[in-house]
């Protein structure tokens, strides 16, 4: 079994960081292809070159063209707001400092189950109204 692994973040609040930018086309196109060829040339090495993330070339890209991390201002925008980036093996998600945890009640029998870990989306198909659950709340 695999182990999880989690990064959240929060931090205090800040001015976001973002500039003004205007650039040609041909400026524009130089910077895709400089990381491209830098990117290239990471896999011409003698012993070949590791798998690279493409979602790292793009923040490079777009770091270079805007003159700023704007990945990094999106973030501190969220955490602006008091919501938490949380980073697991999954990817990267956006979500409250407290854990959902969605209240469900069966009409007919009136039992109430707290869903304890929401990250698990199969409760979804377990507490639903087909099968006489409705939700009353989360804590």
């Amino acid at each position: 079994m695999r182990k999880e692994y989690v990064i959240q973040l929060t931090g205090t609040n800040r001015d976001l960081n973002v500039k003004n930018v205007s650039k040609t086309k041909e400026q524009i196109l130089s910077d895709i292809l400089n990381e491209v060829k830098e990117s290239a040339e990471h896999f011409r090495v003698e012993d070949g070159g590791w798998k690279l993330s493409k979602n790292s070339i793009d923040s490079t890209i777009i770091s270079r063209i805007l003159g700023f991390n704007i990945t990094d201002e999106i973030s501190q925008a969220f955490m602006n707001e008091g919501l938490m980036i949380e980073y697991n093996n999954n990817g990267a998600f956006v979500r409250t400092q407290e854990e959902y945890m969605p209240i469900y009640m069966n009409e007919r029998t009136g039992k109430i189950h707290l869903i304890e870990n929401s990250d698990d989306k199969s409760y979804i198909d377990k507490f639903n109204e087909r099968s006489g659950y409705v939700q009353i709340g989360k804590l």
